[in-house]
């Protein structure tokens, strides 16, 4: 998301809990669509905000595409790529013209050495600017424990959001 913000993408529609959307509005998102909505209401905000002009849908979370598919543009080809591979049902995403494609995105190939060189060039100095910033997130209290680490697991099923948690196995 940053990193389209920072390519000067102009619309950057993520879905989520509405409990990020401020975190994710200050990392560049344009639009917050509340993820636990039926698809048919997704789609519709998204279409009131791009209408039939949607080409490109990133979805690093899904091993289902048909959501991401459904609201790719009727008469433009289209692309959804993603860091899982992924299946599309079919009989759920209306007609599409032109096609679309589906991407499963391989870190390794996608930044090549030469790419790779002139991002991390950059990567301290956006650091530094705060044109990137570094996402937030907890320690796991005790480290690799399993009452913390289940904790956090329990807020998460049970509707709370307790954030972005990270265990660190050597703490004590």
């Amino acid at each position: 998301m940053q990193l389209a913000a920072l390519a000067g993408v102009g619309k950057i529609i993520v879905l989520t809990s509405n409990t990020s959307a401020a975190e994710l509005k200050s990392y560049g998102a344009t639009h917050i669509i509340d993820r636990h909505q039926k698809p048919e209401e997704i789609k519709t905000k998204i279409h009131e905000i791009v209408g039939d002009d949607l080409v490109y849908v990133f979805d690093p979370i899904s091993h289902d595409s048909t959501l991401g598919v459904s609201i790719l543009s009727s008469t433009k080809r289209g692309k959804v790529a993603g860091l899982l591979p992924a299946t599309v049902d079919a009989s759920k995403i209306g007609e599409k013209k032109q096609g679309y494609d589906i991407e499963f995105i391989n870190t390794p190939r996608i930044l090549t050495e030469d790419l790779g060189r002139v991002f991390y060039a950059e990567l301290p100095h956006w650091l530094e600017t705060g044109k990137i910033k570094p996402l937030g997130y907890k320690v796991v209290e005790g480290g690799l424990n399993a009452d913390g680490v289940n904790k956090d697991l329990d807020d998460h099923r049970d509707g709370k959001f307790p954030g972005k948690y990270h265990v660190h196995v050597n703490q004590s």
